[in-house]
């Protein structure tokens, strides 16, 4: 992968990917889904640009401090961060490869 339009195109896959995942997570489905959504949000505000490392990196930028600073008060078991989390992690993954 050499193109941040690649590297956009992968990410998107990861969040679909979490996005099923989400919706049929067993506890607090909605917090989950809200999670990912809000995550997928700020992906899609990253500028396609640069390679596809620096693209990846723009992206992982961005979501840092969601990953630091989400919390949803709704959830029972979970404040959504472990789902944004997991995203953070999969995108990590394929950025330093």
């Amino acid at each position: 992968m050499t193109t941040a339009e690649e590297m956009h195109a992968v990410i998107d896959r990861i969040f679909a990917k979490h996005s099923i995942k989400a919706a049929e997570s067993q506890y607090d489905r909605k917090v989950c889904v809200l999670a990912v959504g809000t995550a997928r949000d700020v992906f899609m505000r990253v500028p396609i640009e640069g390679t596809a490392t620096e693209h990846g990196q723009a992206v992982l930028k961005a979501l840092e401090p969601l990953c630091d600073n989400y919390n949803d008060p709704d959830g029972e078991y979970t404040s959504g961060k472990g789902s944004i989390g997991d995203v953070f992690y999969d995108i990590m993954g394929v950025v330093k490869n």
